[in-house]
């Protein structure tokens, strides 16, 4: 007896032997149909399984490794953890030593994957790599030669002692008169009194130019002819009247032959020739001359005579009786108030100042006057005498050394009263740190003042210093 040969087949179903079948044996015969598919079945899962067990095939689903595993981790970290696949797990890395010391580093030195290597803490500009900034000590250097004039810097846009001296003395001194400031075209009190004292009575009294007087007006019109219906009324004499015509030609000849004519033609001859003729300018193309209408049309728009503003259309100027309601009242001697408008005196210097006075007028000039500035790097500002006149002085002076002071010339010279004054360093102090810097100030008059410096470690190379100070 043989044993049915076996392939590694799954096939799909089970065959059913019908009853319609012939039995048949032996291998493909219908009567192992059946135990030929389920044999080939078996040999294909048990070299599927094979394959599972000796790891030599994927398997779908596992609960876990037959043999745990170690997972390691090494380069730049290190770590490791079992793994069976029953659980997750964690490992822990611990990261490889770079080679620098645990501290802090200014200029730290890292590698292509950002790893610090290697750092430094530098102290000076050469070891920062920084070049365009001066040293403490180049610095000291450049600055202790520096000029002490405005030249000396290069500064055009401040002026010099010299200029402000000559600027100032061409200014007036302070005065209370207008002949004290040298004025000529304005009006003393007494001046202003005596020429509103009284009203005018005339338009040239007023300067007014743009009208006629009543005798302008009447003599003009005393040459224009009044209204007439005769040549005498109009006092035409080289023109005959109708009547003096008339006597004139009465005796006269009334034919052309008449008066020995021959180069005329009679009004039957006229009569013949120009029956046809023309009766207007326009037929005779006469182009030098009026017609009747253009003439009327002309004289539509002429004034007659008249003796009145009115009886001339005239609208835009004042009557007599006009101008003499208007001016009524103007101009009267009085003294101004915010009521009435009259005349006020301007107000003098010390009246402004004072700012006491409710009767006087104060002008631009006055308000002005006092106040003074000079915006520059040593310059001032002077408030106005009224204002209280306050004076505020700003400047700095070129680098001091250790232990140095200078006396500077003020921009302006205060009048009367020193009050206070400021000084300061001017520039950067950083890097001072393990030094000390002071400075002080004090006024020598009303026009200069002295500034000091000091420091308690001569390489800082000195400094410049500001100062402010305030007066009257």
């Amino acid at each position: 007896m043989a044993n049915l040969p076996e392939t590694e087949d799954f096939a799909e179903g089970t065959y059913q032997i019908e009853t319609s079948d012939r039995v048949l044996g032996g291998p493909g015969g219908i009567a192992n149909k059946q135990a030929e598919q389920l044999g080939n079945r078996t040999a294909w899962l048990k070299t599927a399984i094979t394959k599972i067990i000796a790891g030599t095939t994927v398997v779908g689903k596992a609960a876990r490794l037959a043999t745990a595993r170690t997972l390691k981790l090494k380069g730049a970290a290190s770590g490791s953890g079992a793994f069976d696949g029953g659980a997750d797990i964690e490992i822990t890395l611990t990261l490889a030593d770079s080679g620098i010391v645990a501290g802090a580093y200014s200029k730290p030195v890292f590698n292509s994957k950002g790893l610090a290597t290697g750092g430094t803490n530098p102290s000076t500009l050469a070891e920062f790599g920084i070049t365009d900034a001066y040293t403490k000590t180049e610095a000291g250097q450049s600055f202790a030669s520096k000029s002490t004039t405005l030249g000396g810097y290069n500064i055009g846009d401040a002026y010099t002692k010299t200029q402000i001296d000559g600027s100032l003395s061409g200014k007036a001194d302070k005065a209370t008169t207008l002949a004290g400031y040298g004025i000529t075209n304005a009006y003393t009190k007494t001046e202003a009194g005596q020429s509103f004292a009284s009203k005018s009575t005339t338009l040239g009294g007023y300067n007014i130019g743009d009208a006629y007087t009543k005798t302008q007006v009447d003599s003009a019109l005393s040459s224009k002819a009044d209204k007439g219906i005769t040549l005498a009324a109009y006092g035409i004499g080289d023109a005959y009247t109708k009547t003096e015509a008339g006597q004139s030609f009465a005796s006269k000849a009334t034919t052309l032959s008449g008066y020995g004519i021959s180069d005329a033609y009679t009004k039957t001859e006229a009569g013949q020739s120009f029956a046809s003729k023309a009766t207007t300018l326009g037929g005779y193309n006469i182009g030098d001359a009026y017609t009747k209408t253009q003439v009327d049309s002309a004289l539509s728009s002429k004034a007659d005579k008249g003796t009145t503003l009115a009886a001339y259309g005239i609208s835009d100027t004042y009557t007599q009786s006009q101008l003499n309601t208007l001016l009524d009242g103007k101009a009267t001697k009085g003294a101004a108030t915010e009521a009435f408008a009259g005349t006020a005196a301007v107000a003098t210097q010390a009246q402004t100042n004072s700012g006491t006075d409710n009767a006087t007028i104060v002008t631009p000039r006055k308000l002005r006057a006092g106040f003074l500035f000079s915006f520059t790097e040593n310059g001032f500002i002077a408030f106005p005498t009224w204002l209280g006149g306050l004076i505020i002085q700003w400047g700095r002076t070129a680098v001091l050394t250790d232990g140095s002071g200078t006396n500077v010339s003020l921009p302006f010279t205060f009048p009367s009263t020193t009050l206070q004054m400021w000084t300061s360093l001017y520039g950067s102090v950083s890097g001072d740190s393990a030094a000390c810097r002071e400075t002080a100030g004090q006024f020598v008059s009303l026009s200069q003042i002295n500034v000091s410096y000091n420091e308690t470690n001569s390489a800082l190379g000195g400094s410049a210093v500001s100062w402010l100070c305030v007066g009257f």
